[in-house]
């Protein structure tokens, strides 16, 4: 069983869950807004369920432990934190553009990754850009630092800027200029 909301709203988790089924879903149809489902009412009577200011935030892995922060500092990264740990490996690093921070390590084992088929390996990390100008600035940093590009600084259809690129190790980074959770 569950509950529905609409997507178009933005409303905090407990006052989805307080507001009920009925009450909720009959207003959104009459109003001619979509119903999804999106929270389990077996969720709703957890009492373990997320903190709503729960964050997300990536890692990479690189085998060359100098080729890959290199690049992450050529293209605009800054280093705030580096544990090292035997012969020159990483344990634990950090680095931030802007509000973005990403964790790096040294890979502990020779991971695969994923190979790049047409235009995308099927996951990577987006990083947003103000300026549709910051997407060519971006971009070019990363091909001038090692990166291969996938595909070139371009408008979209959806009326955004982007551009992709692998870098030396072959993690799929994407740039542009459209925010998500935002609708275009």
């Amino acid at each position: 069983m569950y509950q529905s909301c609409a997507p178009e709203h933005v409303l905090p988790r407990v006052r989805l869950l307080a507001v009920g089924k009925t009450r909720l879903r009959d207003p959104l149809r009459a109003a001619g807004l979509r119903v999804f489902s999106l929270v389990s009412t077996s969720a709703a009577r957890d009492d373990r369920s997320l903190d709503p200011a729960a964050g997300l935030y990536a890692y990479l892995s690189y085998l060359d432990t100098s080729t890959g922060p290199q690049w992450l500092t050529d293209v605009g990264f800054q280093v705030v934190s580096r544990q090292e740990g035997p012969s020159g490996t990483i344990l634990h690093a950090e680095v931030r553009l802007g509000e973005v921070v990403l964790m790096v390590a040294s890979a502990d084992a020779a991971y695969d990754v994923p190979r790049l088929l047409g235009r995308s390996t099927g996951g990577g990390l987006y990083l947003l850009v103000s300026q549709s100008s910051d997407v060519e600035t971006w971009h070019e940093r990363a091909i001038s630092a090692g990166a291969s590009e996938v595909i070139a600084p371009e408008d979209t259809e959806w009326g955004m800027r982007r551009s992709r690129v692998l870098d030396p190790e072959g993690h799929e980074w994407s740039v542009g200029t459209y925010r998500p959770g935002t609708t275009w």
